[in-house]
């Protein structure tokens, strides 16, 4: 459930702040809809990402390792 998810990004996020070997990203805020699920045009069956859920997380992803200086 979503109260779940939440708590184990807050976990994470804390287990790895400030980590030289991890960067957490979460994404949940990018992938969500105003209700705070799972928006439907990133996942066609409610749980598995889409090719647009999947573009959200790919952009993430090189964002974060352009800013780390990684190509």
């Amino acid at each position: 459930n979503n109260a779940d998810i939440e708590a184990v990004n807050s976990y994470l996020a804390t287990l790895f702040s400030g980590s030289s070997v991890v960067t957490f990203l979460d994404l949940r805020s990018q992938l969500i809809d105003t209700n705070g699920q799972l928006r439907v045009d990133y996942a066609d069956d409610g749980v598995h990402l889409s090719a647009a859920g999947r573009s959200v997380v790919q952009s993430a992803i090189a964002s974060a390792l352009q800013v780390m200086g990684v190509q």
